[in-house]
């Protein structure tokens, strides 16, 4: 008797699901392995976490759509958002990400 087509991969989507779960658990030890060296070598060399955010990259977006999905650094051409935004009557000080403070 064979088996059916169906069946087969059935089967087959069953052992990909298998190995995609194992390559997960294999990914994951081998990030605790790494992070545990990270962590030996932040205790040997006495470096608090806190240092680290001196290396993490800041966002130089000046200028953003309000949502955080779009941003522009204010250089370079113009994205379509904004275009799109100043063709509806805003003006670019409307997109900025930090407005400056109003005058007393």
């Amino acid at each position: 008797m064979t088996i059916s087509k169906l069946e087969e991969i059935k089967a087959m989507e069953a052992k990909l699901e298998h190995m995609r779960q194992e390559a997960a658990k294999e990914i994951a030890e081998g990030k605790k392995v790494v992070m545990a060296e990270i962590l030996s070598h932040m205790q040997e060399n006495k470096i608090q976490l806190s240092e680290l955010s001196l290396f993490a990259r800041t966002s130089s977006s000046k200028y953003s759509d309000g949502g955080g999905k779009n941003t522009w650094s204010g250089k370079g051409k113009k994205p379509a958002w904004v275009v799109t935004a100043l063709a509806a009557g805003k003006k670019l000080e409307d997109l900025l990400t930090v407005k400056p403070a109003a005058d007393a």
